[in-house]
């Protein structure tokens, strides 16, 4: 007994100590720490044992690395995605208050339309390389100017954020970042397309613009709005004077929405003259907005923001169906006039465009050879086939198409002549210079010449003076408006100009007019 109690209790210690060495790495796996290393020490079924719960463990670990893996990093472009910012931006940012740096916000300018053109795949593909171009962009110019490495990643869609841990030095940011930009928009080859897309940036700058990531964050996205809003391809460092606008922009959206059920707009009009006969043969509709807090809300302000929040479609709708019930108010008077209503760019977008057009036209009962929709040129060169597509069954009716803003843009001259326009809008800005400038004189000319080659009407924008008036005349002008004849006024006051005729001889004094 003496010598098998030892025996016994050695035994039974070499038979059990492999299951107590798994026990103990079940209990650390309970608890998240798993150990693929686990040393197999023991014979027999329970070594086996040992043995798969070590495989096991280390098939663990890999499935958990992909599973992290997959929820940080954009399977698109291979950077990390907004998930892993938020986390690296929290321990850059917030967790280290005497931190400094910058940050950049960038966001493809209508990398919409490549997807819609060309497809999803062709835009995945083109964005890989534009990540790849702003990761080594970012670390090519960047990198010698800031205290540790440049932090890139995929936003969403098509923005991107790159985090520069000591790069203070605003003038130097803005230099780097307008030469980055420029390298963004360079031809990319996808397959056998060569595509272009252009980015606007925003840059904030920690802790002055905000001492948390989300704060600086929300600065440099203000801050690259204001890039689109003054043309797109360039960078804007963000200022107090930004955070104030986009509060009010904030205000404008929010009343903006009701604006439409709470009978808060308006639709005025702006007689168009013929210059021959110096008589009202019709009007332009133009929106306006008038809030009981904000008061009236100029178009500059509230339309484009109208177009971003979705709601121009039954705004336009609105304007359409409002101007045609006023004008045919006048037409059971006796007066027969035509009136112009711009379409916005964004009501293009729509499927239903030409479908609800023809409908409120069908309800109306206006006769249709008196109306104009007027077109931006920026809205036809975007998609001309398109637009093509959506304007001619309305054409076809008898309505009459004019293509507003002429020569502020980028026309093709062969895209003109072949789309279906019967006027040209000549842009107010042409003939501000006039008198002042022998170049725009010759180009007004030289529009006004072509347009006669087209056999085109032609409208001029923004005549203030007797000497414009005369000079467009001259030149074989066929219609004008501005504030030598009347400012947009409600339909009550342009009934009265319509009835009573106009005070010719009277210039009103020039005025800055926004559509």
């Amino acid at each position: 007994m003496v010598a098998f109690v030892p025996l016994g209790t050695y035994l039974m210690y070499r038979s059990t100590r492999g299951i107590s060495r798994v026990t103990q790495a079940a209990n650390e796996a309970a608890q998240g720490f798993l150990d693929p290393n686990m040393v197999v020490d023991a014979d027999g079924e329970i070594g086996e044992l040992q043995e798969a719960f070590k495989a096991m463990a280390f098939n663990l670990r890999k499935t958990i690395k992909h599973i992290e893996y997959l929820a940080h990093v954009d399977g698109v472009t291979q950077l990390p995605n907004r998930l892993k910012f938020e986390n690296t931006a929290v321990q850059l940012i917030d967790l280290s208050p005497r931190a400094k740096g910058a940050v950049l916000f960038f966001d493809l300018d209508r990398f919409k339309t490549i997807n819609d053109m060309h497809g999803h795949a062709v835009g995945d593909e083109l964005l890989k390389h534009i990540a790849e171009r702003i990761r080594s962009l970012v670390a090519e110019f960047f990198k010698p100017h800031v205290t540790s490495a440049p932090f890139v990643a995929r936003f969403a869609g098509d923005e991107f954020i790159a985090v520069l841990p000591g790069m203070t030095d605003a003038e130097k940011l803005m230099e780097l970042s307008e030469t980055i930009i420029e390298k963004i928009g360079r031809p990319v080859r996808v397959g056998s397309l060569s595509l272009i897309v252009r980015a606007s940036m925003g840059i904030a700058l920690y802790p002055q613009d905000g001492a948390r990531s989300e704060d600086v964050l929300r600065c440099a996205d203000m801050a690259m709005y204001r890039s689109k809003e003054e043309g797109r391809d360039q960078a804007t460092i963000f200022n107090e004077k930004i955070r104030e606008e986009a509060l009010e922009r904030q205000k404008i959206e929010s009343h903006l929405m009701n604006a439409l059920d709470n009978d808060e707009l308006r639709v005025f009009y702006q007689p168009k003259i013929d210059l021959t006969s110096g008589q009202i043969i019709g009007s332009e509709a133009l929106l306006r907005w008038s809030n009981p807090e904000l008061g009236n809300v100029p178009p500059f302000k509230f339309v484009p923001i109208a177009e971003e929040c979705g709601l121009m479609t039954p705004i336009g709708e609105f304007v359409l169906r409002q101007s045609l019930e006023d004008m045919n108010r006048l037409r059971t008077e006796g007066h027969d006039l035509k009136i112009a209503v711009n379409v916005a760019p964004v009501q293009f977008q729509s499927i239903y465009f030409t479908d609800r057009t023809l409908g409120i036209l069908g309800e109306s009962g206006f006769p249709l050879d008196r109306l104009e929709l007027e077109i931006t040129e920026s809205s036809v060169m975007d998609d001309p086939q398109r637009v093509m597509g959506q304007i001619m069954p309305i054409k076809e009716e008898g309505v009459l198409l004019a293509i507003d803003d002429f020569g502020t843009g980028y026309s093709s001259l062969n895209t003109l002549a072949t789309m279906p326009f019967d006027t040209i809008k000549i842009d107010r800005s042409f003939v501000r210079d006039m008198a002042e400038d022998e170049n725009q004189r010759a180009i007004v000319q030289l529009i006004l010449m072509m347009a006669r080659q087209l056999k085109m009407n032609t409208v001029v924008e923004g005549i203030e003076t007797p000497l414009q008036f005369d000079q467009l005349r001259a030149w074989g002008a066929t219609y004008a408006q501005g504030f030598l004849w009347s400012p947009p006024v409600d339909y009550k006051a342009f009934a009265s100009m319509v009835r009573n005729g106009l005070d010719t001889s009277a210039v009103i004094d020039a005025k800055v007019v926004s559509h």
